[in-house]
């Protein structure tokens, strides 16, 4: 990654191997809307920011040098070697050759773990389209009010403290169905989860997601998930329908159940899991697709 110019608000980044549109719509993130000029906006962390990408060319507005640097481009990933990890995966595991090649360009978002497990709860046993609206909704209803643009209210996503009065009807409204006592309990029992994960000396991956499973409705799969995407944990591997149809269609050696299909991909890919998982999940999405 490189910048090329900031000014007016405005920031051009050169990034290679990268690509806007598979990134926000490969199912790891909710919370960004395409528009008309092929952009995308979006609210992360109570901040709101329109994306655009030109050939190799990121733009992204409004930025400072504050939020450039502490927010968005860790946010993207951008400085991380994607080319050299295809390149390493590809070594290890040609069978991977297609989900690179379908996948090329999409980059492991970091996320915030609130919202993360949230959205994740929502997940389970829905579709993309479904938990964008029920997020947006939420988010719309009880988030803090941050600005309005072209004729859309960008709305935080709701912090704990905002969800706490919510009933299961309340729930149910914005789309959660059968999922409803699972965040009604969820958003109760956070704070205490986060801070025993927090209080931990050595954070570890594997204890964070025993912690999490703690909480109602989150399983092995969810856990991952909220470890992946909203703490940095690129170790994980979660295990879903699309997920095992492309493992056993491609790799000749693999495993039968998740739990060793997991345990596996963990030992083959190390700190890849995960990105290896998205493309997997993009392959087979856009396999179903076509």
């Amino acid at each position: 990654m490189r910048l090329v110019s900031i000014e007016n608000g405005a920031a051009v980044l050169a990034v290679t191997c990268f690509s806007l549109e598979k990134t926000l719509t490969c199912g790891q993130c909710f919370r960004w809307r395409p528009e008309p000029d092929g952009s995308y906006t979006g609210v992360v962390k109570g901040e709101v920011l329109n994306a655009r990408q030109e050939a190799d060319n990121l733009i992204l507005k409004p930025v400072s040098e504050a939020t450039l640097q502490n927010l968005w481009i860790s946010y993207f990933d951008l400085q991380r070697d994607y080319e050299a990890m295809n390149q390493q995966l590809l070594q290890k595991a040609p069978w991977l050759a297609a989900p690179i090649e379908t996948g090329k360009g999409i980059r492991l978002l970091q996320q915030d773990p609130w919202e993360t497990t949230i959205t994740f709860l929502f997940s389970a046993n829905n579709h993309i389209p479904r938990i964008t609206k029920s997020i947006e909704q939420l988010s719309y209803r009880y988030g803090t009010l941050i600005n309005r643009i072209n004729d859309h209210d960008n709305h935080a996503f709701p912090k704990p403290d905002q969800l706490t009065d919510l009933t299961l009807e309340d729930w149910r409204a914005v789309g959660a169905g059968y999922r409803a006592n699972y965040l009604f309990q969820t958003v109760r029992q956070w704070k205490a989860c986060y801070r025993l994960m927090s209080e931990q000396q050595h954070r570890d991956p594997r204890a964070d997601r025993e912690l999490l499973q703690t909480l109602p409705g989150v399983g092995p799969k969810v856990s991952a998930c909220i470890n992946l995407f909203g703490m940095g944990a690129r170790h994980q591997f979660p295990v879903d329908v699309w997920v095992r149809r492309m493992v056993k269609s491609l790799w000749p050696e693999a495993p039968q159940t998740d739990a060793a299909i997991e345990a596996e991909a963990l030992n083959l890919f190390g700190e890849a899991a995960g990105y290896v998982q998205q493309l997997l999940f993009y392959h087979a999405r856009l396999q179903k697709i076509k």
